[in-house]
Parts: structure tokens; C-alpha cells; sequence
């Protein structure tokens, strides 16, 4: 997910944590001072699942994918057993 740690990525971030993904951040987080991310939006750039980078970075974004793809973690859009069993 790109923007995962502003008003609304975060949010939706960790909606899908509560689901049980494993959802993979892609954030500049520059927009404002490290305390307003931490403070407001619950993120903190050492968190599991963010990485600090540019969207625009074209080989980050295929090592994220690429990763992604040979994980041992599940999919991010699949959700662990319980959660599905909590719907």
C-alpha cells in the first residue's frame, strides 16, 4: 500500500491488520514532523510492514512486489482463519 501512514492509509492499514493481513506500507512520511505520525496517525517509520521510501522509485516498488510474491507471510488481501470465521 502506498501512503499507508497518512490520515487515511493508516487507517486502513490497520483495519486490515485486524483482519489478519499483513498489510506492506510504502511511505515517504514527510509530509510532517515524525511526533505527527506517531502521535495521530499510530505509525512509526521502524514499525513491521513500513518501508520508507518514494513511489516514484521504480526499483523499490518491484523489490516490494517481488518480495511480496515470495514471502513465507500470506498475502496481504488474505485474511487468517479466525478473522475470516469472525464475518
Amino acid at each position: 500500500m502506498t501512503g499507508g501512514a497518512g490520515l487515511v492509509g493508516s487507517r486502513i492499514t490497520a483495519r486490515l491488520r485486524e483482519l489478519g493481513a499483513h498489510p506492506v506500507c510504502l511511505c515517504a512520511m514527510n509530509a510532517y514532523p515524525e511526533q505527527v505520525y506517531a502521535d495521530l496517525f499510530g505509525v512509526h517509520a521502524d514499525d513491521p510492514g513500513v518501508v520508507l521510501g518514494d513511489v516514484r522509485d521504480a526499483a523499490l516498488v518491484r523489490k516490494l512486489v517481488a518480495d511480496a510474491a515470495t514471502s513465507s507471510m500470506p498475502p496481504p488481501w488474505r485474511t487468517s482463519p479466525r478473522a475470516r470465521a469472525s464475518r
